[in-house]
């Protein structure tokens, strides 16, 4: 599957997203919304982790769910640190579809394949966007962004992360051809909805013009100065 989307791949992996930390372009603003629209995502990832592990219990374990609640942990007390209220936090447009799309695909029910496809898509290639970040540019990094770097490319969450994609493999061998177009479809739209996200995630209140509404999905405005009729 990453051969047949390497460029699609590639463009997260090595997305601008990380390459502006080298210039420093990143503002306090910026550090919070990253930090709240990854802390939605990876609570939602989490809770599809445990119900994963769940299922595939009695024949492997599926040690991802602890990396995805180590980083969810450290997140989060960055985020008290800052005094970030998480409670009442509203993710960007495309943090919320990727929190509502892992959802979908881990709920009860759901087929194993697509829904470890979702997790491991999403964890892989943040692991190794911010790994090469950080491989690249440490020294030119601001210091929060260095710290999350390093926190959200641990060298030990690898091992778990190969050990998602060999699950994932393994079961895609014992799935009907359902199943397999299901779980490939799944790859591909979670590498549509990580790039839409890094492309959003530069984006602050201040930048009108990229806004994505989260009520409406349309450019231009937020949430609160929504004005679309079934919306006021």
């Amino acid at each position: 599957w990453i051969m047949e989307h390497h460029d699609a791949w590639t463009r997260i992996t090595l997305h601008g997203y990380y390459e502006k930390t080298r210039c420093r372009e990143y503002t306090q603003e910026h550090i919070h919304k990253c930090m709240l629209d990854r802390l939605g995502v990876l609570e939602a990832l989490l809770t599809g982790c445990i119900k994963v592990a769940a299922v595939v219990e009695s024949f492997c374990s599926f040690s991802c769910v602890e990396v995805v609640k180590k980083e969810y942990l450290w997140l989060q007390s960055q985020c008290q640190k800052f005094g970030l209220d998480t409670s009442s936090r509203q993710h960007s447009y495309h943090a919320a579809l990727i929190v509502n799309y892992v959802e979908m695909t881990t709920m009860p029910g759901a087929e194993l394949c697509s829904a470890v496809s979702a997790i491991w898509a999403f964890m892989m290639t943040s692991w190794i966007g911010w790994n090469r970040a950080l491989g690249r540019l440490s020294n030119q990094m601001t210091e929060e962004y260095r710290q999350l770097a390093v926190a959200l490319s641990e060298p030990e969450a690898m091992q778990p992360l190969l050990e998602a994609a060999e699950l994932l493999d393994r079961c895609l061998k014992r799935a009907d051809v359902k199943e397999v177009f299901n779980a490939q479809k799944t790859f591909e739209e979670m590498l549509k909805l990580i790039s839409s996200f890094l492309d959003e995630a530069t984006v602050t209140e201040k930048d009108t013009e990229f806004l994505f509404c989260l009520d409406c999905g349309r450019k231009g405005h937020s949430s609160t100065e929504c004005a679309f009729r079934s919306h006021v």
